[in-house]
């Protein structure tokens, strides 16, 4: 984890702060989104950080169904790409082009 610091703490530097007010205010930033999933981070107390996937309200000006990720980045991709649709879901039949 401690490898990590550097670059967690320069990717969220360099990311724009959350489209959402409240969320900005609370130092979330947006690491990215596709379609309707939003991927967001932010640094906490001491050396912890919170990853965090939510699905955009319907007004598109809110997030709702948060999964959150304390310190594991990675889990928080795999919950970004796997809400998005972009990973193949298991027991899903995917046709060939």
């Amino acid at each position: 984890m401690q490898d990590n610091h550097a670059i967690y703490d320069t990717m969220l530097k360099d990311a724009p702060p959350m489209d959402v007010p409240d969320l900005a205010r609370r130092g979330y930033r947006l690491l990215g989104t596709y379609s309707d999933i939003v991927i967001a981070g932010r640094k906490m107390d001491g050396d912890n950080y919170e990853f965090v996937t939510w699905l955009r309200g319907t007004t598109g000006t809110g997030v709702i169904g948060g999964l959150y990720r304390h310190n594991d980045l990675d889990q928080a991709k795999y919950d970004f790409i796997r809400r998005s649709g972009l990973a193949p879901q298991p027991g899903r039949r995917y046709d060939r082009a």
